[in-house]
């Protein structure tokens, strides 16, 4: 669906023949956008995490709970696992 819209709106018109296909490339728009490829995800792929930014996460909860010390982000996120970031972009 990322990567090819109007291909996904044919493939769901094949299943609901009263869908109005530009009402349908507008809604993949907006949900990509706003949800499915955030600027975080474009820049760093899906599943990939901006490390200043869970640093700042990381910092506002232990202050917000008052927990005794403050996690390193390796303790809460590790990448290994995933795929090579050329496999989890949107081109």
């Amino acid at each position: 669906m990322a990567r090819d819209r109007k291909l996904a709106v044919a493939m769901m018109a094949k299943y609901e023949p009263l869908l109005e296909s530009d009402v349908e490339l507008e809604r993949i728009k907006l949900a990509l956008e706003c949800c499915i490829s955030p600027p975080n995800v474009l820049k760093h792929g899906y599943g990939g995490v901006d490390t200043a930014r869970l640093k700042r996460t990381i910092s506002l909860i232990r202050q917000g709970y008052g927990l005794p010390r403050e996690l390193e982000a390796e303790e809460m996120f590790n990448a290994s696992f995933l795929p090579p970031e050329h496999d989890r972009t949107i081109k």
